[in-house]
């Protein structure tokens, strides 16, 4: 049975036609519940990265892996290029 799994973010970006970015993290659900006592989202304790619980990662990583951030980074990038006027 596939334990695989995902994350999935979408923003929208409405200026006269719509721009939508995605931003996906893969990852896979644990057969047990990792660092039942941290102070972390529920649903991090059972996702892993890499091998990883996503509760293990600190800040700065998850926020290098996120969907949320990855979708953001590219709006971002958009904004930047319409901004010189590069689209």
């Amino acid at each position: 049975e596939s334990r695989k799994a995902y994350f999935n973010s979408v923003i929208a970006f409405c200026d006269g036609k719509t721009v939508l970015f995605e931003g996906r993290l893969d990852c896979e659900v644990s057969a047990e519940v990792h660092d039942p006592d941290k102070d972390v989202m529920p649903y991090m304790r059972i996702m892993l990265f890499g091998g990883r619980p996503l509760s293990d990662f600190s800040k700065l990583e998850k926020d290098r892996i996120s969907h949320r951030a990855k979708a953001f980074r590219q709006l971002g990038e958009f904004l930047d290029k319409r901004r010189n006027n590069a689209i």
